[in-house]
C-alpha cells in the first residue's frame, strides 16, 4: 500500500489574526515530502492557499495559525484532523499553531445530535443510502443547507474572529458550505482585501458525497484519481484540486519495515499468513462476521489468533 501523508505548516489558534507574512527566495518553508506509488510528490503550505498569491513565509514572533474543523460523525474525520496537526507540528514546530475543532457543538439542532443519528443510520443502510442520495441532488442540497447553516455559520463567523486562522482547513463534506458562507460574510462585513484562505481534504476513495467539493476552495485536496473527476464534475479546476492521497499520521510511516522482527515481537506465528481487517468508527463494517467468515473459508487455519 502506498505511504502516504498529507500536511504543510500549522499553528495553534488564538486571538489575533496576523496578515500571512510574505517570503523572498532566501526564506522559503520547508518542503515535506510524500511517498506515493509512482515516486515522491513535494508541496508546501502555500499548496494550501490560493497560488495566485506569493509564497508565506514564517515569522518568529507570530507563528502561522491553521484552524482544522472536522466533525465526530464517525472516527475518521477526527483521524485525518490529528494526522493533520501532528504531520504540520512535526514540520514546522513552533513555526505554526494548529487547532483542531469540533463542529458538532456549533450547530444548532436537531444537528448537534448528528452524531446520534449517525451511530443509528449505520445500522440501518437503506436510511444512509436514501439521505445520501437525496442530499446529493442540487434541490436537496439547497433545501438540507438552508436549514443546517442556521446558526452555524453566524457561530462559525465567532468562531474565526476569536481565532483569527491564516488558515482554515476542513476535513468533512458538511463544512465547506457553511465555513465558506462565514468568510465570505466576514470579508464583506469587515471590508478585508482578501479573505481567509480555505482548503479541503478529502478523507473518501471512491464514492464522495456533492458537498466535498465547494467551488469557493483555494485547495481541494484529493486522495485518489476517482475523487479528482468527481471533484472536476463539480467544477473545481485543475488549479484548485490537488492529489495527494488520504493523511496519516506521520508515526504510522516510522513503523520498522521488517516483516520477521513484527511479527515476532507481536507474538504472531511465523508459519501463517496475516490478514488485517478493519472498520470504520462507530462500529461501521461487519468486523466481527467478516472474521467469522474468514475463519470458516480457511477451516480454522487461523489458529484462533486475533
Amino acid at each position: 500500500m502506498p505511504r502516504l501523508y498529507c500536511p504543510r505548516r500549522r499553528r495553534r489558534l488564538t486571538t489575533d489574526h496576523p496578515s500571512l507574512p510574505r517570503s523572498s527566495a532566501h526564506s522559503r518553508p520547508p518542503r515535506h515530502q510524500i511517498g506515493s506509488s509512482e515516486g515522491s510528490l513535494h508541496f508546501e503550505l502555500q499548496e494550501f492557499m490560493d497560488s495566485g498569491r506569493k509564497p508565506v513565509p514564517f515569522s518568529a514572533e507570530a507563528p502561522t495559525k491553521v484552524l482544522v474543523l472536522y466533525k465526530t460523525t464517525g472516527g475518521g474525520h477526527k483521524a485525518s484532523a490529528q494526522a493533520l496537526k501532528d504531520a504540520f507540528e512535526e514540520n514546522y514546530g513552533r513555526k505554526i499553531e494548529v487547532t483542531m475543532l469540533d463542529v458538532l457543538p456549533l450547530c444548532a439542532p436537531p444537528f448537534n445530535k448528528s452524531d446520534m443519528y449517525y451511530d443509528f443510520m449505520v445500522k440501518h443502510p437503506f436510511l444512509w443510502r436514501g439521505a445520501f442520495a437525496w442530499s446529493s441532488t442540487k434541490w436537496g442540497e439547497r433545501v438540507g443547507f438552508a436549514w443546517y447553516k442556521v446558526g452555524l455559520v453566524d457561530n462559525l463567523k465567532k468562531l474565526f474572529l476569536d481565532v483569527s486562522p491564516d488558515l482554515v482547513v476542513s476535513v468533512h463534506p458538511l463544512l465547506q458550505v457553511p465555513s465558506l458562507a462565514a468568510i465570505r460574510q466576514l470579508q464583506q462585513q469587515q471590508h478585508r482585501p482578501r479573505k481567509i484562505p480555505f482548503a479541503t481534504v478529502v478523507t473518501d476513495y471512491t464514492t464522495c458525497h456533492a458537498t466535498w467539493f465547494d467551488k469557493g476552495v483555494d485547495k481541494c485536496f484529493v486522495p485518489t484519481v476517482e475523487t479528482k473527476e468527481f471533484g472536476e464534475r463539480r467544477g473545481l479546476s485543475q488549479k484548485q484540486l490537488v492529489m495527494h492521497g488520504l493523511p496519516i499520521r506521520p508515526a504510522f510511516s516510522k513503523l520498522p519495515h521488517n516483516k520477521a522482527w513484527l511479527r515476532q515481537r507481536l507474538g504472531m506465528r511465523r508459519n501463517l499468513s496475516t490478514v488485517l481487517i478493519v472498520g470504520g468508527g462507530d462500529g461501521m463494517g461487519p468486523v466481527e462476521e467478516t472474521c467469522v467468515a474468514l475463519d470458516n473459508r480457511f477451516g480454522g487455519a487461523g489458529g484462533g489468533g486475533g
